[in-house]
């Protein structure tokens, strides 16, 4: 940025206001501030350790009072009901940060350790997923070349094999095709798995913060019609 060229503000100071010291916690959330209006809209939130520092287009968040983990927070930021009133209350695709100070978390030391402990959860099995995916996409990079891995490729283990073939606009030989096909599937299953994993934490993390703001059936009800959409 301009500013910082110019030596107005500090180089981590990446847009107003940024503070190093709060930049590197060890512990912080990296939300993403505009949703692609093509996708669903949803909060995107993620939990970043370390000294790393982030753009314009990422809000960083920490925690200021000791009774709220961060783990805590991206597990109620992540959930059904917190998505579905960021889709219906408020209609723009970037998320202000007015829109969090209006948030109200409830004390509850038992809910929060668990919700906790599933965004850990969900947090560690996106990561293994991720890196069965890497290594499936190296392993084929070092047998076929010029493959395109195009936008619908993020999700590869959700195709077919013939889809998957077809997805990577790349001539393949017999003996290619053999041999991809038991890569593929060991690790496409690994990754199916790991997603049937996530599904479950992700539904006993909504349940969770249902019983937090002790949402009724009926609420609950218009809560996952409306995410369902």
């Amino acid at each position: 940025r301009r500013e910082c060229v110019r030596g107005v503000i500090p180089w981590y100071s990446l847009q107003w206001p940024r503070k190093k010291s709060e930049l590197d916690t060890k512990q912080k959330i990296f939300m993403q501030r505009t949703r692609n209006e093509s996708l669903p809209t949803r909060i995107v939130a993620s939990v970043v350790e370390g000294d790393v520092y982030c753009g314009e287009s990422i809000i960083a968040l920490i925690t200021k009072d000791d009774a709220f983990s961060t783990l805590f927070l991206l597990g109620i930021l992540n959930s059904k009901l917190f998505n579905y009133l960021f889709a219906s209350k408020f209609l723009n695709l970037s998320i202000k940060a007015d829109y969090l100070k209006k948030v109200r978390v409830p004390l509850n030391s038992i809910l929060q350790r668990e919700i906790a402990e599933l965004a850990r959860e969900i947090t560690d099995l996106h990561k293994e997923r991720a890196e069965s995916s890497r290594q499936f996409t190296q392993l084929v990079d070092t047998e076929v070349t010029n493959i395109r891995w195009t936008g619908k490729l993020e999700g590869w283990w959700q195709l077919s094999f013939t889809e998957f073939t077809k997805s990577i606009k790349t001539k393949l030989s017999m003996s290619q095709k053999s041999e991809l096909i038991e890569v593929f599937e060991r690790h496409q299953k690994k990754c199916q798995v790991i997603d049937e994993h996530i599904s479950r934490a992700d539904h006993h993390l909504n349940n969770a913060v249902y019983q937090l703001y002790k949402l009724s059936p009926e609420e609950i009800a218009i809560v996952e019609t409306g995410s369902a959409r």
